[in-house]
């Protein structure tokens, strides 16, 4: 079971699975290369607090309630840089951790001898997601990174590994859980993990995670939370997740949002049969991929812990969501809550062409092919990306301020609520 990534040909074929997704990555939003910016809270919340605050100070910093380790790092690192530049570190440091489930996946990919083709299929698949515009260029969006690089730690034969792979792989874990809440909601998928495949280093996984929930609901328990309505209600909490995990990754965010249209009008249900056709076509994907990955798969238990944290962690995404939960019925809206799910899907469905089967095999090879090109098609027509890749430029900001400090500067989206003053040079 034990692979060598440091061999010759897979730093190769790694390094081009890298190329590849930093070649979609630019080719969906060369503006976010050429012209780096800060976007909302990681401007307004964390930069702007950073720069008048030490070092250790900075590392602790709680946003909103909530506390990421590892978005500290990244901005406190731009903040040591002159200030037209900080975008940048932010920018292209964000990028860096977007390539880290590239790597696992590669890793749990080799060991686990799928076909040579499917690593540059699922890179593909990962760079083109609707959920990537907003997820892989910030620094405050790391931790939806964080918990997908989590999910693949989680499916991987950890008994089987070297020691120093070991330390490499908790480090990782614990970076991660001091990173937003969603890495630590996969401490049962470890815990389970560890019991049904008797993992000693999946309960610590486990146990580990969940000592760091604790940490993060004491924090979420003592803040305030004025912009986050916790949706209880059937309809809000599994309509998202069905139309931005399944739905959108297949038929383009604009296709869903045309059937949402027809369905909901301020809230409210206006056309059941629309509801009722598209809860239950998505969930016959979902089943049908989950069925053809358990029918796949040599180990029965990596598709059930993926599905369980799948339905798990997208519904408590859906109630810890910042905004009107209406927002979420969409093809895009808050999509960085479900690009957890979205993987989940993807990766049933690399399992599901793994296996011996040529007619799942071909069922799933189908469904990614077609992901793939859903994902082209909107990212060349498509238009609800402009409200993403548009916005104030941090560089010509800062170059308009002089040497004026403080000096009154704007963030992504733009307006009065995203702006600060810049008070370093």
């Amino acid at each position: 079971m034990y692979f060598n990534l440091f061999h010759r040909s897979s730093v190769s074929h790694l390094g081009f699975l890298f190329f590849l997704f930093i070649l979609i990555s630019f080719l969906k939003s060369p503006e976010l290369f050429t012209e780096p910016r800060f976007w909302a809270e990681e401007g307004r919340y964390y930069y702007s607090n950073i720069q008048k605050i030490d070092i250790f100070s900075s590392l602790l910093l709680i946003i909103r309630g909530n506390y990421q380790l590892l978005t500290n790092i990244i901005v406190l690192l731009s903040s040591m840089v002159p200030a037209q530049w900080a975008a940048y570190i932010t920018t292209y440091l964000a990028l860096c951790v977007a390539l880290v489930p590239v790597l696992l996946l590669y890793y749990y990919q080799c060991i686990s001898k799928w076909p040579l083709f499917l690593p540059s299929l699922i890179t593909s698949v990962y760079a083109l997601m609707p959920q990537g515009y907003e997820v892989f260029f910030t620094a405050t969006n790391v931790q939806w990174i964080c918990s997908v690089s989590i999910l693949i730690v989680c499916i991987l034969p950890l008994e089987y590994e070297n020691k120093n792979r070991h330390i490499a792989t908790y480090a990782w874990l614990i970076i991660c859980g001091l990173t937003g809440v969603t890495s630590v909601m996969l401490a049962p998928g470890f815990l389970l993990r560890g019991m049904l495949n008797s993992s000693r280093h999946h309960i610590q996984m486990g146990l580990l995670l969940s000592f760091f929930a604790i940490v993060h609901l004491v924090i979420i328990f003592n803040s305030d939370h004025p912009d986050r309505l916790f949706p209880m209600d059937l309809f809000s909490l599994t309509m998202p997740t069905l139309l931005q995990t399944v739905l959108s990754p297949l038929i383009s965010a604009d296709m869903v949002n045309v059937l949402v249209s027809k369905t909901v009008l301020d809230g409210k249900v206006v056309s059941w049969w629309y509801l009722v056709s598209i809860a239950l076509s998505s969930l016959v994907i979902m089943s049908g991929v989950i069925y053809a990955a358990f029918k796949q798969s040599d180990d029965k238990n990596v598709p059930l812990v993926i599905v369980l944290l799948w339905i798990g962690v997208s519904v408590l995404n859906t109630i810890g969501s910042i905004g009107d939960p209406e927002g979420l019925l969409s093809g895009w809206g808050g999509g960085r809550y479900f690009f957890f799910g979205s993987v989940c899907f993807v990766l049933l469905l690399a399992i599901s062409v793994s296996g011996k089967s040529r007619l799942y095999s071909s069922f799933s090879l189908a469904i990614l092919l077609l992901v793939i090109v859903t994902g082209v098609i909107e990212a060349a027509t498509s238009e609800w990306q402009n409200f993403i890749l548009t916005g104030p430029s941090w560089r010509s900001e800062v170059v308009n301020c002089h040497d004026l400090r403080p000096c009154n500067v704007t963030v992504w989206p733009g307006g009065d609520t995203w702006s600060f003053d810049l008070v370093r040079k």
